[in-house]
């Protein structure tokens, strides 16, 4: 097993985190003794989550990143952070994958705000980028469909 040294240096700040509590705890425990057993047992994990957290290099991969975007309702967000990807790696299923859901879920918000326009415009688009295999393939067909139907009853 191998082990670098942010390993070591977590281990090292949790063993006085570890130290720091019990003494800690120790000053508490004759006037509160339940806060000075979670203050033991707490602070250790603080100190390490804290300098794990503040040590992980980099944000999370884009396709990552694009999905809390997605889940946020930030679609114009993901799209802007995929498109690029996607035009360098347009082979990459994840990242046409993430881009064309960006495209179906904006655009569902498109059609529940009866801009049937906007609404087929990222449906196409999504379907053109979407890898074959991609899980809700036919649910935007249908879409397309039904959006479609719209306008030409419209007409």
């Amino acid at each position: 097993m191998h082990f670098d040294e942010n390993f070591f240096l977590l281990l090292v700040l949790g063993a006085g985190g570890g130290l720091a509590g019990l003494l800690l705890a120790l000053r508490l425990k004759e006037k509160r003794p339940i806060l000075s057993g979670l203050v033991m047992f707490l602070f250790p994990a603080i100190v390490v989550f804290t300098a794990g957290y503040f040590m992980t290099p980099g944000l999370p991969p884009p396709e990552i990143r694009a999905g809390i975007y997605i889940q946020k309702g930030a679609y114009e967000d993901a799209i802007a952070l995929l498109s690029p990807l996607h035009e360098k790696e347009p082979e990459n299923a994840d990242i046409s994958l993430q881009l064309a859901t960006a495209y179906f879920v904006r655009g569902l918000f498109h059609a529940e705000q009866h801009d049937n326009k906007e609404a087929l415009a990222d449906m196409q688009k999504a379907q053109s980028i979407a890898p074959p295999d991609a899980p809700w393939r036919d649910d935007l067909s249908r879409f397309i469909a039904i959006i479609e139907k719209k306008d030409t009853e419209a007409l």
